[in-house]
């Protein structure tokens, strides 16, 4: 007997007549191809036919790579590659039944570390890498599905980047300093406005030249996702939240560092609006800068309001400045933090020549 080990997962959808599968549910099967008989298109039978319930479609494509997304899933075959597989068994279109499969081969079907409970199903991540597998890193979040992880090696991205509400990771190979996503001063360079959650996880990036009325570098919008390792720097505000903008929403960001951001009015690294609770740990604010040409200036650094509260953590603030442009003549407020309402958490922080210079 010869045997292949292939491992295969698929993400199954409910059928009619499926009632022991969930909307999504994971089966990993191991899988054995019995060549006991002489022929692989003869008719096993007896002892020889190894029969083995399974359930519903796998879909899968006529091609390789070794591992393939289609619009219903993930197919992995580290030992034998898709197209072997599918050769092997005769498909020709892009789904066969298992129950089809096994009458045309004699087959050992084993179900192991499997698929989960109907009240917990358990939904296999994937791993896509950019520029390898997708050239853009928008590309690579189109593609992704819900549990993935997108990898990016270094290099600059000029592109505009959008999570549609994935609960996704997406993170850089080498870390900030070697990983650029450039918002060229077309817009907001990173989005989150479809009610991303903790799940949804940005690590490792600088992003620059952000340009936008309100969150130049980052937009977030009745969302909370998880921001760690990143440098903001060089983004431009014409209103408000030069670095990073938030309404509505309950993000973290974790040892990020916010320079030489500008906001022609509020928060020149940050501003935060509307019952947005924000956690700050290890984030550092440098040369940041609110400069307002037609009234007072406020947060040099990050400004808050409308019921929003701020909790900071072993963060720093450094020469971050609130001012008023050259042709105005009044004031201006909080040089490094500017809070109208909410309550503002100060642990193990440290302020450095900041100002809030009136002209």
């Amino acid at each position: 007997m010869i045997a292949h080990k292939v491992r295969i997962s698929r993400e199954l959808q409910r059928k009619p007549n499926e009632t022991s599968l969930t909307a999504k549910m994971v089966i990993d099967f191991q899988i054995w191809f019995c060549h006991s008989h002489a022929s692989p298109h003869g008719n096993a039978s007896g002892e020889k036919e190894k029969r083995a319930r399974a359930f519903g479609v796998i879909r899968c494509c006529s091609h390789a790579p070794s591992r393939t997304r289609s619009s219903a899933g993930v197919i992995e075959a580290p030992v034998v590659t898709v197209a072997k597989f599918c050769a092997r068994f005769g498909a020709r279109g892009t789904q066969m039944s298992v129950k089809k499969m096994l009458n045309r081969w004699s087959l050992q079907v084993a179900a192991v570390a499997v698929a989960a409970s109907a009240a917990s199903p358990t939904i296999l991540a994937a791993e896509l890498a950019v520029p390898a597998q997708f050239p853009t890193i928008q590309a690579a979040i189109n593609a992704s599905a819900n549990g993935d992880s997108i990898i990016v090696s270094p290099g600059t991205y000029n592109e505009l980047i959008r999570f549609y509400g994935k609960a996704i990771t997406l993170r850089s190979l080498s870390g900030a300093g070697k990983t650029i996503i450039d918002g060229g001063s077309l817009g907001t360079t990173v989005k989150f406005a479809n009610a991303e959650t903790a799940a949804t996880v940005l690590d490792g990036f600088t992003i620059q030249h952000g340009r936008a009325a309100v969150g130049a570098g980052m937009y977030i919008n009745s969302s909370s996702p998880t921001v760690r390792n990143c440098v903001l720097v060089a983004n431009n505000a014409l209103d408000r939240g030069a670095g990073a903008a938030v309404v509505n929403g309950k993000p973290s960001f974790t040892n990020c560092t916010f320079d030489t951001n500008t906001a022609t009015e509020r928060g020149g690294a940050a501003y935060l609006m509307v019952n947005s609770d924000v956690i700050w740990t290890s984030c550092v604010f440098n040369g940041n800068l609110a400069m307002n040409r037609n009234g007072e200036s406020y947060g040099g650094a990050v400004a808050a309001e409308s019921e929003s509260d701020q909790t900071f953590t072993g963060c720093e603030f450094t020469s971050n400045k609130a001012e008023p442009d050259s042709g105005y003549t009044g004031g201006a407020r909080g040089g490094a933090v500017w809070l109208n309402g909410p309550v503002g958490v100060f642990a193990n922080c440290t302020f450095t020549t900041n100002a809030a210079n009136p002209r």
